[in-house]
């Protein structure tokens, strides 16, 4: 006798937002970080999908304001949809 394996009972992924309208539609002046001044993380994001992968690496430092020390921010979910959003682009092969 052979088990079928349909996936019933699986959880199911939700579908991800585009990543495009999380940072066209997202209000990053008015979400919390534990630095002041973070309104240019949707640029900083933005640079996570450029062609040069030096780009890319230095996008990713500076987004330290939405997991400073390890904790979570109010910026944190957005920014972390965003990221993976972009988990398939093509620029994402070199993250």
């Amino acid at each position: 006798m052979h088990e079928s394996h349909s996936g019933a009972g699986a959880p199911c992924e939700p579908d991800l937002p585009p990543y495009q309208a999380v940072l066209a539609e997202t209000d990053w002046g008015s979400l919390r970080t534990p630095f002041e001044n973070d309104e240019d993380i949707p640029e900083v994001l933005a640079r996570l999908s450029a062609p040069d992968p030096g780009i890319q690496v230095a996008a990713l430092s500076e987004l330290e304001t939405v997991n400073h020390q390890n904790s979570i921010y109010e910026a944190t979910a957005p920014a972390a949809l965003y990221v993976a959003g972009i988990l398939t682009h093509p620029a994402a092969a070199n993250l």
